[in-house]
């Protein structure tokens, strides 16, 4: 594994940036670097927890989730409405090479905070 820093935030991620799969994309901790599934731009349209995160209680209402741009060079969509992503600016999302999202689930989506 490997370590990411991203953003102009200066977050540290632990671990490989996580590759989006089919729109889906799988966390496993609260601060997650993304990636495509191929080629240099991809679709967010819907994110679950891993087992281990769900395990910790980390599924309950509210829980926090930060997402980088895993390479600088990529573009990641974050599609609003078209899975459990619901952004506050009704429309989809561009995260460019310094952009952080931070989102909170609510049982059923995830939530942004203002971007």
């Amino acid at each position: 594994m490997s370590s990411i820093r991203t953003g102009l935030i200066g977050l540290t991620v632990a671990g490989d940036a996580v590759p989006i799969a089919n729109g889906v994309l799988t966390v496993a901790q609260g601060v997650t670097a993304v990636n495509p599934e191929t080629g240099t731009t991809d679709d967010l349209d819907t994110i679950s927890l891993s087992g281990a995160l769900s395990a910790l209680g980390f599924s309950s209402t509210y829980a926090p989730l930060i997402i980088l741009q895993g390479t600088t060079s990529n573009t990641i969509t974050v599609k609003h409405g078209t899975g459990n992503i619901q952004l506050n600016n009704a429309a989809d999302l561009s995260l460019g090479a310094t952009d952080a999202l931070m989102l909170f689930y609510d049982g059923t989506n995830w939530h942004d905070l203002g971007y």
